[in-house]
């Protein structure tokens, strides 16, 4: 008898609350949405913007309480964080 396991896909909002919670700060329902709509696609400020019908500021306000939350420094690494990689440090020192 074979047995098979599988894997559970966990949706774009729990991945959000997820990330949230296990940084310490939970992120608010509204940076969940912007979280989902991001890992969703929606990768520009206007196409969140127009997306949720908010200005540009707002958007920008979400993004950096997002980002202050979870120690992400952009979409990018907000993204592989919700995949679950582990950022790495980044050097600064100048080459030799």
């Amino acid at each position: 008898m074979t047995t098979h396991t599988y894997r559970t896909r966990k949706t774009p909002i729990a991945i959000a609350i997820q990330l949230g919670e296990a940084l310490g700060e939970p992120l608010t329902d509204r940076e969940i949405e912007i979280v989902h709509l991001i890992l969703a696609g929606h990768v520009t400020q206007t196409q969140l913007r127009q997306r949720l019908n908010i200005s540009e500021r707002t958007v920008q306000s979400h993004l950096y309480h997002i980002y202050a939350k979870t120690g992400a420094v952009n979409m990018v690494e907000l993204v592989l964080m919700a995949a679950g990689y582990k950022p790495s440090p980044v050097c600064f020192a100048s080459p030799p």
